[in-house]
């Protein structure tokens, strides 16, 4: 079954509302959190709440309060994109999480496993670069109606002689309408965990976004993690998005 991941259209105005909600005007202005935005990794419990969250730095925090009350599946690894903001006085590494949402993480899959077929509708670049395990793009895009989007495993090919495997994905990016509006803000994370297979160490990356104008923009990356997180992945238990 075809995966349909609709953008979070919410996701833009959750952010500003919490940013908002951190510099609204007042009489006595009180000094800023120390918040910060970014991609993580978070670990839900039992049901579904965040327990932890690993930064693309490697860093391993444990939430003590959730004020957005966000959830997801139980027990499971989830890619979300949030403000958290370290919470003094308390047990080391515990933090606040502030405004809270999932990104677009579906593993890729190659196209014949989409039931539709693969659309590759205009997306723009905004910016990207590599987490941990993942790829992580800011995406624009500007049809109306609903988004559909994945990611299209074109080609791969692994070489446990050098360690190395040539990962080429494509954005698939599928509307229900061709007509432009607004712009708005999409928060993309490939995963990339799942192809450091025995013998495999780095990854020789390209990623293709088809534009506006028929052109297609090419990321390209080479990664190559820590160890310690290579031996996580290749464990039977892996991470689930």
């Amino acid at each position: 079954m075809k995966m349909k991941l609709h953008i979070p259209y919410s996701l833009l105005s959750l952010l500003v509302v919490g940013m908002l909600a951190l510099v609204a005007c007042k009489k006595d202005p009180e000094p800023f959190p120390p918040a910060v935005l970014s991609f993580l990794t978070a670990q839900t419990g039992a049901e579904g709440q965040p327990l932890t969250i690993l930064t693309d730095n490697g860093q391993r925090f444990t939430v003590e309060e959730d004020v957005s009350r966000w959830h997801s599946k139980a027990d499971t690894a989830v890619r979300i994109v949030a403000y958290y903001e370290p919470i003094e006085g308390k047990t080391a590494g515990a933090v606040k999480l502030h405004s809270v949402a999932g990104t677009i993480s579906p593993l890729p899959k190659p196209a014949d496993k989409f039931k539709d077929g693969v659309d590759h509708q205009p997306a723009a670049v905004t910016s990207s670069w590599m987490g941990l395990g993942y790829l992580n793009i800011l995406l624009t895009v500007n049809q109306q109606g609903r988004h559909t989007l994945g990611f299209v495993e074109e080609n791969l090919a692994p070489d446990t002689a050098t360690g190395t495997s040539q990962v080429v994905l494509s954005l698939h990016h599928g509307t229900e309408s061709t007509v432009v509006d607004y712009t708005k803000r999409v928060y993309v994370s490939v995963p990339l965990w799942q192809y450091f297979t025995p013998g495999i160490t780095s990854l020789h990356l390209t990623f293709l976004v088809h534009g506006a104008q028929g052109d297609v923009k090419t990321l390209t990356y080479d990664y190559t993690p820590p160890s310690k997180y290579i031996q996580e992945w290749q464990r039977p238990s892996k991470p689930n998005n």
